[in-house]
């Protein structure tokens, strides 16, 4: 029973944080939400905090593993993050509140550091590969991939006062899909040309 009470209160604490972020998130919600207590939930990850990074690690864990699947080509694998993350829009969520909430005082830690060094080699490894950009910066090209294939996912808002649709309207996806495309396409064509 306690691997399932844990597996409770992490899921219940992901929905909750991801919700309302770190400050408004309520342990006692959490305990409700996971048929749990508080003493049980202080007793496993031994504070708030600890609970919160328990449940950030967990999302760093979730990527890395995607990290595995991810196509070679340029424009496959920007819809393949963009398809990730609206299936699982609490990643970015988390990403946010843990932005807002610690901002310029975060380091990062081993586990982002871990996730995000096997983004880099990826781009590394990928340089040369159609639609890959071989001179650029790895860092600088992680940041832009990350914009195009998770940004309007980030800011449902603004693209629904830009488009009149929301991130997860199945016309804005086609049509964010198909820029997309035709961004790595016109890309490419125009290294080809010099």
């Amino acid at each position: 029973m306690p691997k399932d009470s844990k597996t409770r209160i992490l899921g219940s604490a992901l929905d909750e944080f991801a919700a309302h972020g770190y400050a408004g998130a309520r342990v006692s919600r959490i305990a409700a939400v996971s048929r749990t207590n508080k003493q049980l939930i202080y007793y496993y990850f031994g504070s708030k905090e600890g609970l919160y990074q328990r449940v950030l690690e967990g999302v760093y864990d979730e990527v890395l593993e995607a990290e595995r699947s991810v196509p070679k080509d340029l424009e496959h694998d920007l819809l393949y993050w963009m398809d990730f993350h609206h299936e699982h829009p609490y990643l970015l969520r988390l990403l946010e509140w843990d932005g807002l909430t610690y901002a310029r005082k975060s380091t990062g830690g081993r586990k982002p550091t871990q996730m995000w060094q096997a983004s880099l080699k990826r781009i590394e490894r990928n340089r040369g590969v159609p639609g890959w950009p071989p001179g650029f910066h790895g860092a600088q090209t992680l940041i832009a991939c990350l914009a195009l294939a998770t940004w309007p996912i980030a800011f449902p808002q603004v693209c629904r006062q830009i488009t009149g649709l929301d991130s997860d309207d199945p016309k804005f996806i086609r049509d964010r899909r198909r820029f997309i495309g035709e961004f790595v396409r016109s890309l490419s064509a125009r290294r080809s040309r010099r």
